[in-house]
């Protein structure tokens, strides 16, 4: 915890006694911390601030972005004061969109011993996350802008932002990011995951498409993403899939995906696998669902689509899942 003192009380002061931050004075140790412009001290007040919920430091909390945003740059190496400060904007609802949009584009070269390089990924991440809640008149360029962004975390962070709004307008942009596609194949599945939750029926063939792709990492984390979709039309691609395949092994990717799934639709797939399928999908159906061993209801649905199979080989490797 750095040091900065203001009216007799420091940092560590307050992060050891939360009770003080809501006192004249824990609130002139946090201002005058975010004053100093020095990353440490503006890094630790912004923590607090957001973690303990403090409220009506929001000027000061601008004021220090605006200053390590501004010419000297330098005085927060890494960007992790801004970051700081803005998520500590965001959990106190802060209101102007114009900080969250300079946010998005914010660059700082930081040089290193051999090579220059951007740090401020995070702030724009940060930024494009703030513009979800808030909106902008700007919102789409910029958004546009962030899914073309050098650093994949920002790219991901603004599908998720994207998602966020939920607005159907935004479905262009992932449709355009898919069918470009991206180096960094997270990114890819994210855009997937916010299509499904913005318009899920176009969504289905951008689906399909990464499916038939040969590369096996894009198929792999195209199956997890259907899986983790919130919708019943993802898992429905899924089931095609299951499908379409014969072999045991090409089978077994897509009986997991399903088990990311929490939705009832899922469940009942894999249930019936387990209870009627052949051995392969049995066992890979129950090694799905063992997952989720924390819900007690599940288990005894498990336990009835066992016994329904009479197989005592799944039966004894039930056991073994839930207690392994």
């Amino acid at each position: 915890m750095a040091r900065a003192k203001a009216t007799g009380v420091d940092l560590r002061t307050l992060a050891s006694s939360p009770a003080v931050l809501s006192s004249e004075a824990g609130r002139a140790a946090l201002t005058s911390a975010l004053a100093s412009r020095v990353a440490e001290p503006v890094i630790d007040a912004a923590r607090l601030i957001r973690e303990h919920g403090v409220s009506g430091l929001e000027d000061a909390l601008v004021a220090a972005y605006r200053a390590l945003a501004g010419p000297k740059k330098s005085a927060d190496p890494g960007c992790l004061a801004k970051e700081a400060v803005l998520a500590a904007l965001d959990a106190n609802d802060y209101f102007d969109a114009s900080l969250f949009a300079d946010a998005a584009a914010c660059t700082q070269l930081d040089r290193g011993k051999t090579v220059t390089r951007d740090s401020a990924g995070r702030v724009r991440a940060r930024g494009v996350l703030g513009l979800a809640r808030l909106g902008h008149p700007d919102l789409w360029p910029i958004f546009g802008a962030r899914l073309a962004d050098p650093e994949p975390s920002v790219r991901f962070a603004t599908a998720s932002a994207i998602a966020h709004r939920g607005q159907r307008e935004g479905a262009g942009l992932l449709l355009l990011k898919l069918g470009v596609g991206d180096a960094d194949p997270n990114v890819t599945m994210e855009c997937l995951r916010a299509l499904f939750a913005l318009a899920g029926d176009l969504a289905v063939p951008a689906a399909q498409r990464l499916l038939a792709e040969d590369d096996p990492s894009t198929r792999e984390l195209t199956l997890q993403a259907l899986g983790t979709a919130s919708d019943d039309r993802a898992l429905a691609v899924l089931q095609d899939e299951l499908e379409r395949r014969t072999l045991a092994e090409s089978r077994a990717p897509v009986v997991e995906a399903l088990g990311l799934s929490v939705r009832p639709r899922a469940r009942e797939l894999l249930l019936g696998l387990v209870a009627d399928g052949g051995d392969a999908d049995a066992r890979a159906a129950l090694r799905a669902l063992t997952i989720h061993r924390y819900d007690q209801r599940l288990i005894a649905q498990l336990r009835e689509a066992v016994e329904q199979n009479g197989s005592a080989q799944l039966e004894a490797l039930l056991e073994r899942e839930l207690t392994g």
